[in-house]
């Protein structure tokens, strides 16, 4: 009885620390190894997809029902030639699907296995689509899987390398959620094979797809005795059955982009956004947001934005050594010591109704460091993965930036891939909301944020010192709340940030909490 009152006492601290906001928890349970899926039925039902195993380990498909695993199924790549790949998962039309791939003589297939709820497959594996690997080219080709936000459509699409002369062939297939053809093209790329790198694929809510290629030129030089290349100029192709809609991203003078995303609207208004650098900084970095809106049916850019973020930004917490270090520098030479930020990657973008966006970056890098034993002459190697601040900003209407905030945190693991770092955000009622790991030191008893970048620590995984933060920003202002949702001793875990499941469909989060290697637990919370 006490142990049960304990447990309840928890619980109530937990969902009351929770910015009023409730959340149901599951009881602890075992996985068939480490989560990697979570797919969303409504609710407490969900299926999770787990990794049992180190190499040539086995994958396992889990239905949850009340948050409690009621099946669970090794998954089989059987096709119909033997044994197939296993490519990805998705919920196409309320039913669960993995797709499978086979190459053979020249050929690769895509086959679609259906899974019933109680993770068994329901039928053989559908064949979706081929393609074949013309002779002349090489057999590295490589194909992927999209889905538009609506889970109204899903795509496939492909690429074969060309070889010498030969142009890269570009193929895809849109379907809708009957697993109708919708539209399809194979089209060779109009640059040289060394010249051309395609970047990102986007399915929009009315099943257009688009590709975005960062083009190239020789520089003349050549490092390590191959010729040097330098980024020329970023398109975007809008993919249709007649052809290919190419629209040429227009780089400011002395301008590099990197890093970008999509975003659309149901107006059949496509927003395109990333990062920019100055060419002329020989340090690099990141000098602020680009922004572009792509008119689908005229095919033209009709709104365009580069926004700087401020000096004063950017060394907000530089100590008064690094400011003045930056100033010398400035003054020697024409951008050569202009502030930036470094080694940022935009995570989301989320485009609002009115038309205005919402983008979220973040600071990731990875430190690795090889070691000696000089007795034996046996090499380590160590993997550091560090993921910082978070910078979040609104492009209004016109372009312009309406507001930018930081958002602090200091995370960083070896070896892991940063499981536990990261964050995970959504949007409600007017608010933009993250939810991360962080130190409970950086906070008042009460969970308030204490606000001093001098004495601001890194996250904490210890007992006493871990626990999950949560950051709501104001959307019209960008005014940010922070404060201590829960910390790991109330819920004996840790948040696991990069495996929640935001639902926007049922608006709901799935909360995921590691125990121990062995054990997990979930948590519903709606909005």
């Amino acid at each position: 009885m006490k142990e049960l009152i304990l447990t309840v006492l928890l619980c109530v601290t937990a969902i009351q620390a929770a910015s009023a906001q409730s959340i149901q928890w599951s009881e602890s349970q075992k996985m068939a190894g480490r989560l990697s899926y979570i797919i969303p039925l409504g609710g407490s039902d969900f299926f999770t997809m787990s990794y049992k195993g180190m190499f040539g380990g086995s994958t396992y498909l889990n239905k949850h029902s009340q948050f409690l695993i009621t099946n669970s199924e090794k998954i089989q790549v059987k096709v119909p030639t033997g044994t197939g790949m296993m490519e990805t998962l998705l919920m196409i039309n309320g039913e669960l699907v993995i797709f499978l791939s086979d190459r053979k003589d020249g050929e690769n297939t895509i086959y679609l296995q259906k899974f019933k709820t109680n993770c068994l497959t329901n039928g053989a594996p559908e064949k979706i689509m081929s393609y074949k690997i013309p002779k002349g080219r090489r057999g590295n080709d490589y194909f992927g899987v999209v889905q538009s936000e609506d889970l109204e459509f899903y795509a496939i699409y492909y690429q074969i390398p060309g070889k010498n002369e030969t142009k890269d062939l570009y193929g895809y297939k849109v379907y809708d959620k009957e697993d109708v053809l919708v539209s399809e093209g194979e089209h060779e790329l109009q640059y040289d094979n060394d010249l051309v790198a395609l970047t990102n694929k986007y399915l929009s809510n009315s099943g257009d797809f688009f590709v975005g290629a960062n083009v190239f030129v020789p520089t003349g030089n050549k490092g390590l005795f191959k010729e040097k290349y330098a980024l020329d100029k970023v398109i975007l192709m809008h993919v249709t059955p007649e052809g290919v809609n190419e629209v040429n991203l227009e780089m400011k003078v002395g301008k590099t982009l990197s890093d970008f995303t999509f975003s659309s609207d149901n107006n059949r208004l496509l927003t395109f956004t990333g990062l920019f650098g100055e060419k002329d900084n020989r340090y690099g970095g990141i000098s602020g947001v680009f922004y572009f809106q792509l008119d689908f049916d005229k095919g033209e850019i009709i709104k365009e934005g580069w926004n700087k973020f401020d000096k004063d930004f950017i060394t907000s917490e530089w100590s008064d050594r690094q400011k003045k270090r930056s100033a010398r520098q400035e003054v020697k030479g024409k951008g050569k010591g202009t502030p930036t930020l470094f080694s940022y990657d935009v995570r989301e973008t989320h485009t609002l109704n009115d038309g205005s966006l919402i983008g979220l970056i973040e600071q990731y890098y990875v430190h690795v460091v090889t070691t000696t034993d000089p007795k034996t002459g046996a090499t380590r190697t160590t993997y550091y993965y560090h993921y910082n601040d978070i910078v979040a900003y609104k492009i209004n209407t016109e372009g312009v930036f309406e507001w930018v905030t930081k958002i602090d945190k200091a995370q960083v693991s070896t070896n892991d891939g940063g499981y536990f770092s990261s964050f995970a955000s959504y949007i409600n009622d007017g608010e933009l909301n993250l939810i991360f790991n962080d130190n409970v030191k950086n906070y008042t008893e009460t969970g308030v944020f204490i606000n001093e970048p001098k004495k601001f620590l890194g996250t904490s995984y210890r007992k006493n010192r871990a626990g999950a933060a949560k950051v709501t920003i104001d959307l019209e202002n960008g005014k940010m709340e922070r404060e201590i949702m829960f910390k790991r001793k109330e819920v004996a875990g840790f948040v696991v940030p990069k495996q929640f499941c935001i639902d926007e469909i049922n608006q709901e989060v799935l909360l995921v909490i590691i125990e121990s290697r062995k054990k997990i637990k979930f948590g519903l919370m709606k909005y």
